[in-house]
């Protein structure tokens, strides 16, 4: 979970998150903070893509086949960092951390 990236959309509060499928885990999300990461709250997600073609999934629920999420609520101007977030046999997994500016 080393290529958690920024890629694609961006406009309207949100932001196109693309990352490589995670084999195995039983739970995935995004988490966002405003606050340099001292405060980690779940991210709104608008829309999952699963697969090598990124279909979309109709769904806001990441599953162990997804490859790319939207989310949204953002405001313009401010600076988040990103996780993606899941557990695998019960272990908690992170992703690297993404800083960008909306």
């Amino acid at each position: 979970m080393n290529d958690f990236r920024v890629g694609g959309y961006k406009g309207e509060g949100e932001l196109t998150f693309r990352f490589s499928a995670v084999t195995g885990a039983d739970t995935l999300k995004v988490q966002q903070s405003s606050d340099g990461g001292e405060t980690w709250l779940d991210s709104t997600i608008t829309s999952v893509f699963d697969g090598p073609g990124e279909n979309y999934t109709g769904t806001t629920t990441l599953t162990e086949t997804s490859t790319a999420v939207r989310v949204g609520g953002l405001t313009s101007g401010t600076s988040y960092d990103f996780k993606l977030v899941g557990t695998d046999e019960g272990k908690e997994i992170e992703s690297n951390t993404v800083r960008t500016t909306y």
